[in-house]
């Protein structure tokens, strides 16, 4: 229970400090990424990573309060996979590794509870971390899948969230 409670208090700053719509951050048109709130919020995004590491030792299946949870890690992996995206192969060992802390527990919680959102967000982050560990791919063709993909969960416009 603390693991979680840990990671949904680091997702909460990440939420208080940060955008809530993916395509928003992905889009950075206020610059966010420049701003000192922005470098927080990165260091809260791998505690909730570390967490989540506890997550899956202690709950492997991560069956404890499956449907929040999985909310929450949605919201707190957006961060991760701007990073990724901006940063490409330059992205550290760390921010790689947070990444596939989270797509170990996104497949989890596919299997506890399987909802379209998380084998969506999966794929996104999937296909990020590969790029950026070097696999060729179309940047400009996954950069719009990807947008296409988190504009399902958007919180602004003609979004819904999570409410679909």
């Amino acid at each position: 229970v603390v693991a979680y409670a840990s990671y949904v208090v680091h997702v909460l700053h990440i939420l208080l400090m940060g955008k809530w719509d993916p395509v928003s951050l992905l889009e950075d048109k206020d610059f966010w990424t420049s701003s000192p709130t922005f470098a927080s919020t990165i260091s809260h995004a791998l505690e909730a990573a570390n967490a989540l590491e506890q997550i899956l030792h202690y709950d492997p299946d991560v069956s404890f309060m499956p449907y929040f949870f999985g909310i929450q890690l949605l919201q707190g992996s957006f961060l991760l996979l701007l990073i990724v995206e901006r940063l490409q192969k330059e992205a550290g060992e760390g921010i790689l590794k947070a990444c596939e802390v989270v797509i170990r527990a996104t497949e989890s919680c596919v299997v506890t509870l399987n909802t379209e959102y998380q084998r969506n967000f999966r794929q996104v982050m999937r296909s990020a971390v590969a790029q950026a560990r070097g696999r060729p791919v179309n940047h400009s063709e996954i950069r719009h899948r990807r947008k296409a993909v988190l504009a399902l969960y958007r919180w602004t416009r003609n979004g819904t969230g999570l409410a679909l």
